[in-house]
């Protein structure tokens, strides 16, 4: 399904202007794209498997990132985490919604995700933590699960990201790493973002497979 293919992000993909009850910061030009690409893959994906959508992990969820907050339309429960300490001071009156500061290669929970998101992340991490948050998303999820990441690019290298999914065990429904006219960066975006001209985002939905994907 294409939904589910790891590819870059094309600028007439479509979008999502509004989430978690806020209009989207128009500066964030990618993130129109890359919230509306993870919530209907993960949406189709667990329809797909007949399966229901209960506990998720939004890995670097930022301060102000209202993501955490549009999660809870479709999981019984949403844990979000960020580096940043300023994390625990945001103001949370939802039982459903668990805050903590944590680095994402150390984080632990008392019970497997179902699915886990990493929006617009791992280019902000040391190359040396890179394989550490992805070995530690695979031992946070429950078998049938799955990682939802997108990634600035030539930030991050494809390679790498490539290489430590797959050896920590993550399989993925193709990777297609070519770029046209179409792919999306910060002058084609329905946003665009000028400072952003040369940037382009990759998308990867992989899983951590069970009897019913091997």
């Amino acid at each position: 399904m294409e939904i589910l293919q790891s590819r870059f992000i094309l600028r007439n993909d479509p979008i999502i202007t509004r989430i978690g009850g806020e209009d989207l910061n128009p500066a964030w030009w990618s993130r129109f794209y890359e919230y509306k690409w993870a919530l209907d893959a993960a949406r189709i994906y667990f329809e797909r498997r007949k399966e229901e959508r209960r506990l998720c992990l939004d890995a670097g969820c930022g301060i102000e990132h209202p993501f955490k907050r549009e999660l809870l339309q479709s999981f019984d429960k949403v844990v979000a985490i960020d580096e940043d300490p300023a994390i625990e001071t945001v103001e949370n009156d939802d039982s459903q919604l668990e805050l903590y500061h944590s680095p994402l290669e150390t984080f632990q929970y008392n019970e497997p995700f179902d699915c886990i998101f990493c929006v617009s992340v791992l280019e902000h991490l040391e190359p040396a933590h890179l394989n550490q948050s992805v070995g530690n998303f695979y031992s946070l999820l429950r078998p049938g699960g799955c990682l939802a990441l997108t990634f600035d690019f030539p930030h991050v290298n494809l390679d790498a990201v490539k290489n430590a999914l797959m050896k920590n065990g993550f399989k993925a429904f193709g990777w297609d790493v070519r770029r046209g006219p179409d792919t999306l960066n910060g002058l084609n975006s329905q946003y665009p973002n000028p400072a952003r001209p040369d940037l382009n985002v990759f998308r990867a939905f992989t899983i951590k497979p069970d009897e019913k994907v091997r």
